[in-house]
């Protein structure tokens, strides 16, 4: 039996970058899990410098570098770790970015098996343990804050994993496919709904009904139109909803059966936006305490991205997204149809809440990287 050592060693990288459903709290695991993703991102390195860069790539390291030179002005908790996390969102995105343009559906097909069978544990944590698992640490140490169970957290792979089952097509082909593929919807919906998070459940909702039509009735969503849509979201709920508009309290009240404060949130987006404007050009820097607005977050990423990194960080933010997905490209392409609801979506559950952001950059990269293979083939095609 010939052993696939190409493929041993991508399953091998993914394990390292997407952190496990559980992480034990025993120092000597720990120790050896974070030495191995300070390999990895020695790996990365290697690679970035015989490879070099395009926009895309430029465009997410423009971002980090400013998160970490900002915090280090203006912040002097938790650098270490925040510089740490910094690092290794960069090479996160870079390589599945490098991955995609390799080895296309291969790695995408790992990527998709090790988050789907993340989700699917949790899916049977969640059983045994309706009201959730929660794992505190010191937060000056390596380890994670890790939730499991009723805690929103999970949305961050959740969102993803389902997206790359949707933009897989060979996820789709024949019955055994298509079996497993349902049975991961249910179960991650069933999560879903039970954890009763507005954010997630409407995430998980546009991205199933996004591609239905897209797929049955023809209706394509571009990137600049969803784009469009979620800034003028956060401009009604977080700007208008700040200011007591009663059409928007109804609508609050009505579809998402929360109170006009989502649950204690415009109270924290107020402080985050108060605090913002002491910094507007390039915020206070990050941190993990959050005693600038005393909560943990800004439970909004537009909102974090101003707080931590000012207009100078959401222009690179919005920079990333100007590079990869805000030109409209073929209507008919699944790629495209899919991948910009999957973006969408992955927005939609950051309305709320604060997770990291690897996933919704790789996706932005990982679209793009498609993109490019898809270029150069049309372009040797030509050649010859």
């Amino acid at each position: 039996m010939k052993i696939n050592t190409k493929k041993l060693f991508m399953i091998f990288i993914v394990l390292i970058m997407n952190e496990p459903p559980i992480f034990y709290n025993f120092n000597l695991i720990n120790t050896i899990y974070r030495m191995l993703q300070i390999g990895v991102v020695f790996y990365a390195g290697i690679i970035l410098i015989r490879r070099g860069m395009d926009k895309c790539i430029i465009s997410v390291l423009l971002y980090c570098l400013t998160n970490i030179i900002i915090t280090l002005l203006f912040n002097t908790n938790d650098v270490v770790i925040i510089l740490y996390r910094m690092v290794f969102c960069f090479v996160f995105v870079y390589l599945n970015y490098f991955f995609t343009i390799e080895y296309q559906e291969e790695f995408l097909n790992i990527f998709c098996n090790i988050l789907l069978i993340y989700t699917f544990i949790n899916f049977l944590l969640f059983i045994k343990y309706p009201h959730g698992i929660i794992q505190i640490v010191n937060s000056n140490s390596w380890n994670n804050i890790y939730f499991l169970g009723l805690d929103n957290q999970f949305a961050r792979i959740i969102i993803p994993a389902l997206g790359l089952l949707f933009l897989l097509p060979n996820r789709w082909e024949g019955f055994k496919n298509i079996f497993f593929s349902f049975i991961i919807i249910l179960s991650n919906a069933y999560v879903v709904f039970t954890c009763k998070s507005a954010t997630l459940i409407l995430a998980f909702v546009i991205l199933i009904l996004g591609i239905f039509f897209s797929k049955y009735f023809k209706i394509f969503f571009s990137g600049k139109l969803l784009f469009i849509c979620y800034i003028s979201i956060f401009v009604v709920f977080v700007l208008f909803n700040n200011l007591q508009i009663t059409f928007v309290s109804d609508f609050v009240t009505y579809f998402f059966k929360k109170d006009i404060t989502f649950s204690g949130r415009t109270v924290i987006w107020m402080k985050a936006l108060n605090e913002f404007l002491n910094s507007p050009i390039w915020g206070q820097g990050a941190t993990l305490t959050g005693n600038m607005i005393g909560n943990l977050s800004a439970h909004n990423i537009i909102l974090q991205i101003l707080l931590e990194n000012g207009m100078i960080g959401l222009l690179l933010f919005f920079n990333i997204f100007n590079v990869t997905i805000l030109k409209d490209y073929s209507k008919n392409n699944r790629l495209y149809k899919i991948g910009y609801m999957v973006i969408f979506s992955i927005m939609l559950s950051l309305f709320g809440e604060v997770y990291s952001l690897e996933y919704l950059l790789s996706f932005l990269l990982i679209i793009s990287a498609v993109k490019n293979k898809r270029k150069i083939r049309a372009t040797n095609y030509e050649q010859i």
